[in-house]
């Protein structure tokens, strides 16, 4: 969401980076449309370079024609802005979701439960089903499926609009990395998983998922080395 700050110190770590997307929309006044531009811009080199690999959330594919509906924050502007090369890279990124081994599923905003055993999904299988749910003509898709929770249709959303609060439920044996639904301190917590927090900030859950989304609160990343997942505590200027 354009803190550009906070990938200037991800940056600086010098680790090979995944993105959970989200690179547009800004909800802070620093996160300008030209930090939002110039974000883009230093992930689409670190892509280049290999030094990291990225998914879209569901802003960055409001700037897409083939996705159901517009995220909060949508301008016209930013779509002026990014460009036509911006936009292509953007659309022509084929990771939708990111498996690690042994059991590591990534993706902007989680698949539930009630998808993933209702679609038989396996870890082995699961990059190549979201790859062929956002073929051109299949936009009426689990994977772009939004939810009550976010004021969609679907009883449960897809992985770019699944509510961890409300919507996500934990998929036996696969551990998921997932952003999207933003950590208020300020309200009473309605999450499922409130008695799994780690460090006041990051999200667990009992079956060993994350949610890493704070936007708003202070910048956290999971570090993955092993097989493990473990909270890396960034330091932003």
């Amino acid at each position: 969401h354009g803190r550009k700050a906070v990938l200037d110190a991800l940056v600086a770590t010098q680790h090979q980076l995944v993105f959970l997307g989200d690179f547009l929309d800004a909800y802070e006044k620093s996160a300008t449309r030209a930090a939002q531009i110039e974000c883009i811009d230093i992930v689409r080199d670190l892509h280049s370079q290999g030094r990291a690999r990225f998914v879209r959330g569901n802003h960055d594919w409001s700037y897409d024609s083939r996705c159901q509906g517009w995220a909060s924050g949508y301008a016209k502007g930013t779509w002026d802005d990014l460009g036509p090369s911006r936009r292509l890279w953007l659309r022509e990124n084929d990771e939708h979701v990111i498996t690690l081994e042994p059991d590591i599923v990534i993706s902007h905003a989680g698949i539930t439960a009630p998808i993933w055993d209702g679609l038989g999904l396996t870890h082995e299988t699961v990059v190549e089903e979201a790859h062929a749910a956002v073929a051109p003509g299949t936009q009426a898709t689990w994977f772009f499926a939004i939810g009550r929770a976010r004021r969609g249709m679907q009883r449960v959303g897809g992985p770019l609009w699944c509510d961890w609060d409300n919507e996500f439920e934990p998929v036996q044996g696969i551990r998921q990395v997932t952003g999207h639904t933003r950590l208020y301190f300020e309200e009473p917590m309605a999450t499922k998983f409130k008695d799994f927090f780690v460090g006041d900030v990051l999200r667990c859950s009992p079956n060993g998922d994350w949610n890493i989304d704070c936007l708003g609160v202070k910048p956290v990343v999971l570090e993955y080395d092993n097989g493990e997942l473990r909270p890396y505590h960034l330091t932003v200027s």
